[in-house]
Parts: structure tokens; C-alpha cells; sequence
């Protein structure tokens, strides 16, 4: 771990590369969605004291903390004071946060492999390098970089949800259909 803020942490991982290089998840903690209805229903404006509620809740705050809303439209220097927990109440939704990954720069090596799958287990959307055709194991090995085949295993071995491969070597630029199709056919078990 990183860095851990009220509404997300960074995660990383050493990983080899001919010099070390690190991996990245980035996990939000929780969405905290407004209903635009019921702020339009409550005749209340948009405006900063929405990121300023959203704070709050990342925060933790208690339900009895009062929030200054302002009231009487745009500009409005009058506000009204709400109760957190009843705003959250009337206009929040919370919904699970999202896992964002990103590998790059590494080789399939049996101590690559764990650190990776451990990284990005469960991540909802996995960038995953792939400069090599799935064929090409050797000489992705010799140049410490990943295949299309091995990104799709990792992603399938971590439980992704979504894998999205980039970074492709030079040589394959006419081929990016092939590697998209290498790496899903890996990930998905075809």
C-alpha cells in the first residue's frame, strides 16, 4: 500500500524487468452518488457543498454533523442547514468503488506471476502490457515483456473483469486485432 486517502488507495508491486519496475492498482473505496430527482424535489442547487457532502461520507462523519446547503438559487448567499444522515438519506446512494490495475513493463517468470495475480485480484478493469504475439514466448521472455497469451492468463488467474491490452511491440503494429483476439481468447478460456 501506497497511499491511502478517505476515498481510494494505490497499491503497487515490485516487479522484475531487467531493473525493477512497479505494477499498480489503484481501489476506490466507495461511489457516492447524488439523485438529481430528489435534489430537483428538495429545491436544492447543485453546487461545491455537493463535494463537500461526498467529503463527509468518505470521511466517515457522524450522521448528526450539520451541513450548510445554500438555498434561494444560483449565487444564493443564504443556506439551510441539513443533517448529514438525512441528506445521505434523500440524496445518496453508495455503491461498491472500483479496481483499476496497470502492468507493464515485466516478464512471465515464476516470481513475476504471484506478485501480478495478487496485484490486480479482482480488478474491474486490468491495462496489461502485451508487445508480443502469443507465439513469441521466447523472445518476450529474452526482452522481459509479456505475450498476448500470458496477459490473458494472468487476467483469468486474477478474476478480472475486464482486460484491456496495449503496449504492443512495433513490429505487430498491423496486428492489433490479432493480439486483442490472442489475449481475450487467453482470458475468456476459448
Amino acid at each position: 500500500l501506497i497511499l491511502d486517502e478517505p476515498a481510494l488507495s494505490v497499491s503497487a508491486a515490485i516487479l522484475e524487468h531487467r531493473v525493477p519496475c512497479l505494477g499498480f492498482a489503484l481501489k476506490e473505496k466507495f461511489h457516492v452518488n447524488i439523485n438529481k430527482a430528489e435534489l430537483t424535489a428538495m429545491n436544492l442547487e447543485p453546487g461545491a457543498w455537493l463535494n463537500r457532502l461526498k467529503e463527509r461520507i468518505f470521511e466517515g462523519a457522524a450522521d448528526d454533523l450539520a451541513i450548510p446547503v445554500p438555498v434561494g438559487g444560483n449565487g444564493a448567499k443564504e443556506s439551510r442547514e441539513y443533517s448529514l444522515g438525512e441528506l445521505k438519506k434523500k440524496l445518496v446512494t453508495i455503491t461498491p468503488g472500483q479496481k483499476i490495475a496497470y502492468i507493464v513493463d515485466t516478464v512471465y517468470t515464476p516470481e513475476n506471476v504471484p506478485r501480478i495475480v495478487d496485484l490486480v485480484r479482482g480488478a474491474d478493469l486490468l491495462f496489461c502490457e502485451s508487445p508480443f504475439i502469443a507465439e513469441e514466448e521466447d523472445r518476450a521472455r529474452d526482452r522481459c515483456h509479456l505475450t498476448t497469451r500470458q496477459a490473458g492468463l494472468l487476467a483469468k488467474e486474477a478474476g478480472v473483469k475486464q482486460l484491456k491490452v496495449f503496449h504492443f511491440s512495433p513490429r505487430h503494429s498491423h496486428q492489433t486485432e490479432r493480439m486483442v483476439r490472442e489475449a481475450d481468447e487467453s482470458f475468456r478460456g476459448k
